[in-house]
């Protein structure tokens, strides 16, 4: 939220389910926003210090509304399933094929299953870079950024005594003149295979 001394003017995204646009304009009707706009999945909005409370109360009372129809847990989706053998200098130039990559057309992301963390390194104290394997030979380098003292972190660097899922965009890194495919992490589960031998 963006605030001058006493109007305060934010954007928001919703989840599946819940009309934030619908929302904003029930808000606005009441007189707990300013003014404001949008659709189901994102809104704009504008409103003064003495309104806050009132929109806040009028969010937390909607969201209930709704806490038996809707699942409010984070999702992620993902483009399909891939093995780390699968990551190719062919299959990375079809991929490339789809690009331009942006807000409209995000970078694929695929889950990978059963990856053990060979060895990580936390980079700047904030980033863990890892060596995925499979249990077939195959190595392939992942990072994911600012993951430390995370529990997607701690995940990470506990991979290497059980597998994990991943969810993952593979890319092209060039340095120092040399060509890698290398995985940037997104999210991780502890694999079912691992939770059920734990039963």
């Amino acid at each position: 939220m963006i605030q001058s001394p006493n109007i305060g003017k934010a954007s928001a995204r919703s989840i599946p389910g819940f009309d934030f646009g619908r929302f904003i304009h029930k808000a606005h009707h009441l007189g707990y926003v300013l003014g404001g706009g949008g659709h189901a999945m994102a809104a704009g909005f504008s409103l003064t210090k003495e309104q806050l409370p009132l929109f806040t109360s009028f969010l937390n009372t909607e969201l209930t509304k709704l806490k038996d129809a809707v699942d409010f847990r984070p999702t992620s989706l993902c483009d399909g399933y891939l093995d780390l053998r699968s990551l190719t200098p062919a299959l990375l130039e079809e991929i490339e094929g789809l690009a331009p990559f942006g807000m409209g057309n995000p970078s694929p992301k695929f889950i990978f299953s059963d990856v053990m963390v060979e060895s990580y390194t936390v980079i700047q104290d904030q980033h863990i870079r890892c060596r995925f394997s499979q249990g077939d030979g195959v190595v392939v380098e992942g990072i994911g950024f600012r993951l430390k003292d995370t529990p997607f972190g701690n995940a990470l660097m506990e991979g290497k005594k059980r597998p994990l899922h991943l969810l993952a965009s593979p890319k092209v890194d060039t340095w120092g003149g040399k060509t890698k495919i290398t995985l940037m992490v997104e999210d991780a589960v502890v694999s079912s295979l691992q939770l059920q031998k734990a039963v």
